[in-house]
């Protein structure tokens, strides 16, 4: 699907998305916003989008985007516990957060983490969101946030598409 497509699907369409396609639409939108914001810098998105080492190259530095809703009530950034070496392994480790619209790059070998599992049982690395090594670069535009909103994991929660009925 081409970024258009995407960008025209209505909500019952996205939900109809994997999870898993969601999440790689929601990471692939929020590297296009941090490649735009360094648009008068040499940017070059990785061609691989499951490189192991980094999301992009900005003037010859490793970036990692993490694009998301936070986990609000501990007010962290979140991520799967063995995504931390890849991100600590980067020169640059920026969050695109959906929660506050904010762009918030941090200095990847000094924030602090701590691990909680979620209800679920799923085992996370949690970044809290207020550290003196993190500061905002940016914020989502209105437009950006209307396109990238429906597909975070979290934005439907209780959301039940319509039911079809054949005759």
């Amino acid at each position: 699907m081409t970024l258009k497509e995407l960008c025209l699907l209505n909500p019952n369409q996205i939900h109809a998305l994997t999870p898993d396609y969601r999440k790689q639409v929601l990471g692939f939108l929020g590297e296009r916003v941090v490649a735009k914001i360094h648009n008068t810098q040499h940017v070059a998105l990785s061609p691989d989008q499951y490189d192991r080492e980094k999301d992009m190259v900005i003037n010859g530095q490793t970036v990692e985007v993490k694009t998301q809703k936070p986990w609000l009530l501990q007010d962290c950034f979140t991520v799967r516990p063995a995504q931390i070496p890849k991100c600590r392994g980067v020169d640059r480790l920026v969050f695109v957060d959906m929660d506050s619209s904010e762009i918030v790059e941090t200095i990847p070998q000094s924030f602090k983490v701590f691990y909680k599992k979620t209800k679920s049982g799923l085992e996370m690395a949690l970044i809290p969101r207020k550290q003196s090594c993190h500061w905002i670069i940016g914020h989502l535009t209105p437009r950006q946030l209307e396109i990238m909103r429906p597909f975070a994991m979290t934005e439907y929660p209780n959301y039940q598409p319509p039911t079809v009925e054949i005759d």
